[in-house]
């Protein structure tokens, strides 16, 4: 905490995201913000881009909000400069003792505001290289990894003192369930949730994976929860290859909600390019739906052991996919063993109680360090470059339209 306040005093947090979009990182932060909030913390949730889908629940939730919108500042000539500098100033005003930021870049950019006055930790909830390096950031106090696979990266780029892992964590449903003392007896098959967005998820491989099992003779259906960015095409291309009668978009749904999913499909397909630690693929483990997923090491081979509580499956392997899900569809004594096992290893491994308790921990750990640094600029230049003099949204522009070209 910061060594010029009260000890007396609630000491303040804010938890920092560029939007609470639907999806894992927003979930973890409300729920971490709330077992804060119950252990003494004045908690509040700052969204430096935007509102996004979630941003209504963190007072439904009991917690403070504020939002800033960076649409106008990221049109205009250093207009990321000017946004950095609002939210550095709301942060510095704030006098936060703790600030943990998801993925928010003005958080980064405008660090140079309350790095003399605020421990910093970025939690990195992403194992792709480039968003790791980008995390890595010299001007904090912790980089929290989701997974090991991200503490690995980020011991690349800082020392091993500044880097440590925390597993995300689940709220344990504690019932049997959707009543159905068998995996077998659920009565639908094969389920994916997330954000429909192929270049991490790659829902496009599922109408494939569909094929496969219908070449196979295995007449199926699959439920897709979720929305993004690749919805619309990837609805499209169901119609293409007529598979509207075995392929439901179920679109968004209330977070409540998501838990009848589970309940009702026997497996969990999750065909990822990259994660973090998938959330969804904990959830529905907990609920007893067998996963098929893609192995990413230090990633999902920490969640399911191989042929024991699900597969894991070489990344973009179609016929792999398919034929791990026609050996659970055809096999109901499998099918039921690797669900029990499935929710036993949910249990044990990934409630939210441990995960929430070594985020304490580590802000415990810090009220005995010395709060002593220099002077560092207010703007923090490995974040913000010449490049930020020109206007953001026309770099963007830009750089899909060559994308599109290659």
């Amino acid at each position: 905490m910061n060594q010029t306040k009260s000890h007396n005093r609630i000491p303040l947090l804010a938890l920092t995201a560029y939007k609470l979009n639907m999806g894992g990182v927003s979930n973890f932060i409300l729920e971490l913000g709330k077992y804060l909030k119950s252990n003494g913390y004045e908690v509040s949730i700052i969204c430096t881009d935007g509102k996004g889908d979630w941003y209504d629940r963190i007072r439904e939730e009991g917690l403070k909000g504020k939002y800033f919108s960076s649409i106008f500042y990221e049109w205009i000539p250093f207009g990321r400069i000017i946004h950095a500098r609002r939210v550095g100033r709301y942060m510095r005003k704030g006098s936060f003792d703790y600030i943990i930021n998801n993925h928010s870049f003005y958080i980064h950019a405008a660090a140079g505001y309350f790095f003399r006055t605020s421990r910093i930790m970025h939690v990195v909830h992403n194992q792709l290289e480039q968003m790791v390096e980008r995390e890595s950031d010299p001007l904090s106090d912790k980089i929290v990894g989701v997974s090991p696979r991200i503490e690995e990266l980020a011991r690349q780029h800082l020392s091993a003192r500044m880097v440590t892992s925390i597993l995300n964590g689940i709220n344990l449903p504690g019932e049997t369930p959707g009543g159905y003392e068998h995996c077998s007896e659920r009565p639908n098959d094969i389920l994916f949730v997330g954000r429909i967005d192929n270049r991490q998820k790659a829902v496009f491989l599922i109408p494939d994976i569909v094929k496969y099992l219908l070449d196979h003779n295995v007449r199926t259906n699959i439920t897709l929860v979720g929305d993004g960015p690749d919805f619309e095409e990837l609805k499209q291309m169901v119609v293409d290859k007529s598979l509207s009668d075995y392929i439901l978009l179920a679109g968004k749904v209330e977070p409540e909600k998501v838990s009848e999913f589970y309940d009702a499909h026997k497996i969990f397909l999750l065909p990822s390019n990259f994660e973090g630690h998938p959330l969804t693929l904990l959830e529905a483990m907990a609920h007893g739906c067998v996963p098929v997923s893609s192995l990413l090491p230090l990633c999902t081979d920490i969640c399911i052991e191989q042929g024991r509580s699900g597969y894991l499956v070489e990344v973009g392997n179609i016929n792999d996919f398919g034929q791990r899900i026609v050996e659970l569809l055809g096999d109901g004594n499998l099918l039921n063993s690797m669900s029990k096992n499935a929710l036993a290893q949910a249990n044990d491994h990934f409630s939210n109680t441990t995960s929430h308790q070594k985020y304490l921990d580590l802000l415990k750990s810090f009220e005995a360090e010395d709060m002593q640094r220099a002077k560092f600029p207010l703007i923090n230049r490995k974040y913000m470059t010449w490049k930020e003099m020109v206007p953001f949204q026309l770099v963007m522009f830009v750089k899909r339209k060559i994308l599109k070209t290659i």
